[in-house]
C-alpha cells in the first residue's frame, strides 16, 4: 500500500495531518526542495552563502555605489541576497523597480554576475530550485498526492509566485483536500490593558481565571500574539507571578542563552549547548564550501550570522501555548483563545521598507498579500476555532496612546479578570489587618472608596522620611500608603528574574568596593588589564553577598543577568556592560576623580524636624545615603542609577524643576550646610546608555549656573538658588502634613506610573474621593 502524500503550507500543519492517520505530510517548500535534492546535480546555497557570495563579487568587479560595504556581515548585503532570491522566485526583474539609474546598472550587472557565479559553481539558491522544480514537474508523481487548500478568507498561502504556479500544475492531476475549521460562533471578549507589559499580564490573569473558576486544563487554553518577538519576553517573565507554566512554539532566541549555555543542567541550556554546536559544524561546513569557490570566510562571522536567527524550544514544553497568529492554522475546536497585540501598532503589523524597494513595488512584482487583508483573514480564523476570544489591547506604549485595531469588532463583551493569585501573597501590616481572601477580592470590585483606598484612614505621624519616601508619596500617595501605612508586601509571587532593586544595590556595590580600593591605593585604573581583573572579583563578591543576604537562590536568568554585568571585562566588545563602562570613566575622569582621594562614598546623612544636620538617629526626620559626593575646589555629587538613557532626560529635570523628585534636592541642601561657600553640583549619572558613550549624566541641579553646551535646545540642569531652597522645604512640609491628615487618595496626575506600580493589581484606579 502506497503511503499519500499531503501537501500543505505550514509545519506544524503537515504534524497535525500525520495525526489523523497514515500520511507523509510535508509543506510545498520542503517538497519542492527533497526533489531538487533527489534529481540535480546543482548544490543548494543557504542565504548566508548568497550574502558572501555577493561580498566578493563586489570586491572582485569592484563598485562605486555600494563602495561603502566593508565586509560580509553589512545588513544591506544580507537585504540584498534576499532581494535577488525573491525577485528570482517571483519572476520579476532587478530593473523593474524604481532605483537612480547609477544604481539601478549596478544592481542589473551584480544580479548578473551572481546568477554567473551560481551556474558556474554549480550552485542553487531557492528561486533556482523552484525554477527546476517547475521545468521538470512532470516528472512529479501526481498519482499520490493530496494538496491542502492554499486560500484562506482571500489570501494566498503561497512563500513565492513559482509556488503558486507549481501548485496550479500539481493540482491538475491531483486531489485537492480542504478541511475547513469547525464553527465555535465564538463569544467575543474584550479586555484593556495599561501598557504591553500589563497586556499580558491581564491575558495571563484570564488564563488563571480559567484555570481557578472553570476548571480549564491549562494546556487547553492559547494565547495568540501579533509578534511573539515583542510578547515572549514579558509572557517569560510573567509566568512565575501568577503561578503558571507556559512555552512558546518558537522558543527561546539562541542569543539570550549563549552566554551561559553549558554552565548549567536546565534543559533549556542543554538544548542551547547542542544548538550551539549544531550551528557551529553547518558554519564549518559552509565556510568549507565557500572556500571551495575562492571565497575565504571566517567560521566564527558565519556561525554569529545563523546564531542571531535561531531559536531554542525546551524540550520539556507544557501548560500555556504563546504562538503567533501565523501560526494558527493548525488548530480546532478551541475553547478559549486569548489575542494579545490587538491595537493599531501591533495589527495589522507594519512593514518597514526595504533598502531595495518600497511597499508600493514589493506588492506589485513581488508575491504578497496584503496585511490588512492577512490580519483580517486571521481574525476571522480566530473567531472560528475557538469557543470564547478574548481580545487583549494596550492603552500606551511609552507617552503615545494607543487605539484598537479597526480589524477587531467594535462590541466586545467587558471582561476584567480578577483571581486570587493577584491578593493571596499580600503580607499583614502591623497596623492594620487584612481581611481574609475572598473577601478583599469582593473590595476589589467594588467602585466605593474605602480604607483600602486611602480614604478616611485616620491620622498617622510621619516619623522618618527619606527621598524615596517623599517622591513615592509625591508620585501618588496611595502607594504610599500600601507601602508604608498599611505595609503591604506587593501582591506578587517571587519572579524568576532579577528584581531592580536587587539589580541596583548589586551595581552600587560593586562601584563602592572598586573606589574604595582605588582610594586606598591598591588598583590603578591606568592599568587596563589589572582594573577589569579587580572589578571582576568585586563583581563576584557583590553578587554573592547581596544574593545571600536577600536570601535569594539564583537561577538562569540571575546568571544572565551577571553575565550582562561583567560583559566586556578582560575582552573587547562592542556594547559593554555597566562595569566596563564604568572602568572607562574613571580612566577618563581621572583628573577630576584624583584617585577618589577627596571622595566619600555610600555617606550616610541626617537631618531633624527642623532640617537641620543631626548625628542622632532617635532626632532624625530624614535620613539618606549619597552614593558619591567629591569634596575639592568644587562639591560634586553623583547618584548611580540603573535605567537605560540616551541623553539628557527632560522629564527628569521637569520633575526636579516641579518639586516631583527631591532627591537631589535633598543632597544638595544637606552639602550647602557643609559647605556653605562652595560651588555644589548634585547629578544623575547612568553608564548604561543608547547613544554609544560609556556614561551620561542625564540630570544636574547646581547652586550656580553652568552654561549650556552648544546646540543644546532643551533645559539641561536646574538652579538651586533660594526661591528653590524654600519651595524644597514648603514640599517636605506639605508631604508631613500629608500624611497627617491621612491624604492617601490615588494621584491620577501621571497615570503613567500605574503601568509600573507594584499594588496596581489590587488598587481600584476609578474609587476616589468625591470632594464637596
Amino acid at each position: 500500500m502506497t503511503i499519500p502524500t499531503f501537501i500543505t503550507f505550514s509545519r506544524h500543519r503537515a504534524k497535525a495531518a500525520e495525526k489523523s492517520g497514515p500520511l507523509l505530510s510535508v509543506t510545498l517548500g520542503r517538497f519542492i526542495r527533497d526533489f531538487f535534492e533527489k534529481r540535480s546535480l546543482q548544490r543548494a546555497i543557504v542565504p548566508e552563502e548568497a550574502a558572501y557570495i555577493l561580498f566578493h563579487l563586489l570586491r572582485q568587479n569592484g563598485s562605486k555605489h555600494f563602495a561603502y560595504i566593508q565586509n560580509p556581515d553589512s545588513d544591506t548585503l544580507r537585504q540584498m541576497a534576499a532581494f535577488f532570491i525573491r525577485c528570482k522566485r517571483n519572476d520579476a526583474g532587478v530593473g523593474a523597480f524604481f532605483y537612480t539609474e547609477e544604481k539601478k546598472k549596478e544592481l542589473e550587472r551584480l544580479f548578473e554576475s551572481y546568477n554567473r557565479f551560481l551556474d558556474e559553481h554549480g550552485l542553487a539558491d531557492m528561486g533556482d530550485i523552484e525554477g527546476f522544480f517547475l521545468e521538470h514537474i512532470e516528472e512529479v508523481d501526481t498519482a499520490r498526492l493530496m494538496l491542502d487548500d492554499f486560500t484562506l478568507h482571500g489570501i494566498r498561502l503561497f512563500e513565492s509566485r513559482r509556488q503558486e504556479m507549481a501548485y496550479e500544475q500539481l493540482a491538475k492531476s491531483s486531489q485537492t483536500f480542504s478541511s475547513p475549521p469547525t464553527l465555535k460562533n465564538a463569544r467575543l471578549y474584550g479586555i484593556e490593558a495599561f501598557d504591553r507589559f500589563d497586556e499580558m499580564r491581564m491575558a495571563l490573569k484570564t488564563a488563571r481565571e480559567l484555570i481557578e473558576r472553570n476548571g480549564v486544563a491549562p494546556e487547553d487554553i492559547k494565547i495568540v500574539a501579533s509578534s511573539v518577538e515583542t510578547y515572549f519576553p514579558l509572557f517569560e517573565t510573567l509566568l512565575p507571578e501568577l503561578g503558571l507554566v507556559g512555552y512558546s512554539r518558537r522558543g527561546t532566541p539562541l542569543k539570550a542563552l549563549l552566554p551561559i549555555a553549558g554552565k548549567g543542567e536546565h534543559p533549556l541550556l542543554r538544548q542551547a549547548k547542542r544548538t550551539q554546536k549544531q550551528l557551529m559544524e553547518q558554519a564549518r561546513i559552509i565556510a568549507k564550501r565557500l572556500e571551495k569557490t575562492g571565497i575565504a570566510t571566517e567560521k566564527k562571522a558565519i556561525f554569529e550570522k545563523l546564531a542571531a536567527a535561531a531559536y531554542v524550544k525546551d524540550a520539556g514544553r507544557n501548560g500555556i501555548e504563546l504562538l503567533e497568529t501565523n501560526q494558527i492554522f493548525d488548530l480546532h475546536d478551541l475553547g478559549h483563545l486569548i489575542f494579545v497585540g490587538a491595537d493599531m501598532e501591533q495589527f495589522p503589523p507594519k512593514k518597514e521598507e526595504g533598502v531595495f524597494y518600497t511597499n508600493e513595488e514589493e506588492r506589485r512584482y513581488l508575491f504578497t498579500n496584503s496585511l490588512y487583508a492577512t490580519s483580517r483573514a486571521h481574525y476571522a480564523l480566530m473567531k472560528e476555532i475557538a469557543e470564547n476570544l478574548y481580545v487583549v489591547h494596550a492603552g500606551r506604549r511609552g507617552k503615545m496612546k494607543l487605539s484598537r485595531s479597526m480589524i477587531v469588532d467594535d462590541l466586545l463583551e467587558p471582561f476584567d479578570p480578577k483571581v486570587l493569585s493577584d491578593i493571596e501573597q499580600i503580607g499583614y501590616g502591623r497596623r492594620i489587618c487584612l481581611p481574609e481572601a475572598e473577601a478583599f477580592l469582593s473590595d476589589v470590585q467594588n467602585d466605593t472608596p474605602t480604607r483600602y483606598d486611602g480614604a478616611g484612614v485616620g491620622s498617622f505621624e510621619a516619623e522618618h522620611l527619606s527621598a524615596s519616601r517623599i517622591n513615592r508619596y509625591l508620585g501618588c500617595p496611595r502607594r504610599y500608603f500600601y507601602s508604608y501605612i498599611l505595609q503591604l508586601q506587593p501582591p506578587m509571587k517571587e519572579e524568576e528574574a532579577m528584581e531592580a532593586t536587587t539589580q541596583g544595590r548589586i551595581m552600587h556595590l560593586c562601584f563602592e568596593l572598586y573606589a574604595k580600593a582605588v582610594k586606598r591605593g591598591e588598583i590603578d585604573p591606568d592599568d587596563n588589564g589589572a582594573a577589569e581583573e579587580a572589578m571582576k572579583e568585586f563583581a563576584k563578591q557583590a553578587y554573592e553577598s547581596i544574593l545571600e543576604e536577600e536570601q535569594i537562590e539564583p537561577n538562569i536568568y540571575y546568571d544572565i543577568f551577571f553575565d550582562g554585568l561583567v560583559r566586556g571585562l578582560g575582552e573587547s566588545v562592542d556594547n559593554p556592560g555597566v562595569l566596563k563602562n564604568f572602568l572607562i570613566y574613571t580612566r577618563k575622569m581621572r583628573k577630576e576623580l584624583a584617585e577618589f582621594r577627596y571622595s566619600e562614598m555610600e555617606k550616610r546623612f541626617l537631618l531633624d524636624k527642623n532640617l537641620d544636620i543631626t548625628d542622632s538617629e532617635e532626632a532624625a526626620f530624614i535620613k539618606g545615603i549619597i552614593d558619591r559626593i567629591d569634596v575639592n575646589d568644587e562639591v560634586l555629587i553623583h547618584d548611580y542609577k540603573s535605567k537605560r538613557v540616551k541623553g539628557i532626560d527632560t522629564k527628569k529635570i521637569e520633575q526636579i524643576e516641579g518639586l516631583k523628585d527631591l532627591q537631589l534636592g535633598l543632597y544638595l541642601y544637606y552639602a550647602k550646610r557643609l559647605y556653605p561657600e562652595k560651588k555644589i553640583k548634585a547629578s544623575l549619572i547612568s553608564f548604561k546608555t543608547d547613544n554609544g558613550q560609556p556614561w551620561v549624566e542625564f540630570a544636574t541641579l547646581a547652586n550656580y549656573d553652568i552654561p549650556k553646551p552648544p546646540r543644546m535646545r532643551n533645559q539641561h540642569f536646574v538652579l538651586y538658588d533660594d526661591t528653590y531652597e524654600a519651595a524644597l522645604k514648603a514640599r517636605i512640609e506639605e508631604v508631613k502634613e500629608g500624611i497627617a491628615a491621612g491624604a492617601f487618595v490615588w494621584d491620577d496626575s501621571n497615570e503613567e506610573q500605574c503601568g509600573w506600580c507594584e499594588f496596581g493589581k489590587i488598587c481600584k484606579r476609578r474609587a476616589r474621593v468625591v470632594e464637596k
